[in-house]
């Protein structure tokens, strides 16, 4: 599994620790040390690139790339975005899964006032069952 834009680990900590074979690249390396300090602590071996995901070249193919939380929203022009692709797709073993997050907001979202607390959702905590709810401020 690669994990493209891996930060901290998020994700390719947890898959590590579920059997998987991770292979995680970012272009912060501030991020990729304490991804390499999260993975020894959890005795998970990771391999971790410095890399930017526009162009990078791992001398893999992979049965699974991922990249979530919206990092693929921060390449701004179409020619980034095609970089971005074509280099996953170089990537991508034959009948390979590729996995994109990315967030879509409504125009009203977009325009919400910043001083108003506007609600999200509800749930009851899990310890002792008191509804929870959450809100956000733009």
């Amino acid at each position: 599994i690669l994990d493209l834009a891996c930060g901290t680990g998020r994700f390719s900590i947890p898959l590590a620790q579920a059997g998987h074979e991770v292979t995680g690249l970012d272009l912060s390396s501030s991020m990729l040390a304490f991804a390499k300090k999260k993975a020894a602590e959890a005795k998970v071996n990771i391999q971790f690139h410095l890399g930017d995901m526009r162009m990078f070249n791992l001398d893999q193919e992979f049965k699974m790339i991922f990249c979530a939380f919206n990092s693929a929203q921060h390449l701004l022009e179409e020619k980034e975005m095609r970089s971005f692709l074509e280099c996953t797709r170089k990537h991508l073993k034959p009948n390979g899964v590729f996995i994109l997050d990315v967030f879509n907001p409504s125009v009203a979202m977009l325009n919400r006032n910043p001083k108003e607390q506007y609600f999200v959702s509800s749930h009851a905590d899990p310890d002792d069952q008191q509804p929870v709810e959450v809100s956000e401020y733009p």
